[in-house]
């Protein structure tokens, strides 16, 4: 794996080279440098959404499931297509 560090957000161009990188090795430790780069979006999301829903609702199963959705999004996700990731409204539609 190519070394990538750089400071603050990884571009689109690397997070493509990134994701293709592990579409062709699969290798784990790549997957995880995507998951924890999208991360904080993901953490973004859930604080946000959990404000919509009832006092009882836990921000941290928000942001577990969200990150299994990632999980399973990056799994199944083609960057050849050019495809968007599912906008956050649909990636945790099911999670509330």
């Amino acid at each position: 794996m190519a070394t990538r560090e750089t400071a603050g957000r990884m571009s689109t161009d690397q997070a493509l080279e990134l994701w293709r990188e592990y579409r062709e090795t699969e290798d784990p430790r790549v997957r995880d440098r995507l998951v924890l780069t999208f991360a904080p979006i993901v953490k973004y999301i859930a604080y946000r959404k959990v404000r919509e829903m009832p006092a009882r609702c836990d921000v941290e199963d928000f942001v577990s499931c969200g990150l299994e959705a990632l999980i399973r999004s990056i799994d199944r996700y083609d960057p050849d297509k050019r495809t968007q990731l599912k906008s956050d409204e649909q990636l945790f539609s099911y999670v509330a």
